[in-house]
């Protein structure tokens, strides 16, 4: 076996690595883009303490929190004082 060729699980690892580097930096993007600054640390917790389903989560729930049909009125009502 040639030690400078990647073995099978060589490859599947790195993509793995780069798929999840993928998926918290979307996650963190849509976070950092989302309207409700109130959730920060929970989704923040949430990306880094579940390496796959934490990223995949935080993104549904940012997208089902942006096209809920009450978001709109959230967003544009008047903050109480």
């Amino acid at each position: 076996m040639n030690p400078l060729v990647p073995t099978g699980v060589d490859v599947l690892l790195a993509s793995a690595v780069v798929l999840h580097t993928v998926l918290v930096l979307a996650a963190l993007v849509a976070l950092a883009l989302s309207a409700d600054k109130r959730r920060w640390p929970s989704t923040v917790l949430l990306v880094a303490l579940f390496p796959f389903a934490g990223p995949v989560i935080a993104l549904i729930a940012l997208r089902r929190r942006r096209h809920h049909p009450l978001a709109e009125i959230a967003r544009t009502a008047p903050h109480p004082t």
